[in-house]
């Protein structure tokens, strides 16, 4: 029985002589990143938030490739709660937009100033709109 405000386990009573092994884990590495997928209509919007770095991808791509699957006219990606976005991420986002439809309008909203830098380092903000809010009344257009 583990009391997390007081990190203390109450062991049974009476067991005698009893060795206890305990497990420790960065809380930094736990939920470090999260995304969510919703597709209204012909549009697939991302929502991204924490750190989009090498760890992240697997999860990045597998969403990527839910969002493709639903043949979107429109990809918005929400990225006003992602802290910083490595390379690799990056790489993996333009790869896997790239699969999806040629007449496809890719819009990034709530990016910070380092990761637009990024994203025009790498090319990609030729293929996309930057806004700094997301109109949930501007996706069903």
């Amino acid at each position: 029985d583990f009391d997390a405000a007081a990190l203390t386990v109450k062991l049974p009573d009476g067991a005698g002589d009893m060795t206890v092994k305990v497990r420790l884990a960065p809380a930094a590495t736990v939920g470090a990143f999260d995304i969510v997928l919703e597709t209204t209509g012909d549009t697939a919007r991302l929502t991204l938030a924490g750190r989009l770095d090498a760890l992240a991808i697997p999860r990045l791509r597998n969403e990527l490739a839910n969002a493709q699957a639903a043949q979107p006219k429109r990809l918005v990606l929400l990225l006003s709660g992602c802290t910083t976005m490595g390379d690799e991420a990056l790489r993996a986002i333009v790869f896997e937009t790239e699969k999806m439809n040629a007449d496809l309008s890719v819009e990034v909203v709530g990016a910070s100033a380092a990761i637009k830098e990024s994203m025009k380092r790498a090319a990609f903000s030729g293929s996309v709109t930057f806004s700094d809010t997301y109109s949930v009344a501007a996706a069903s257009r």
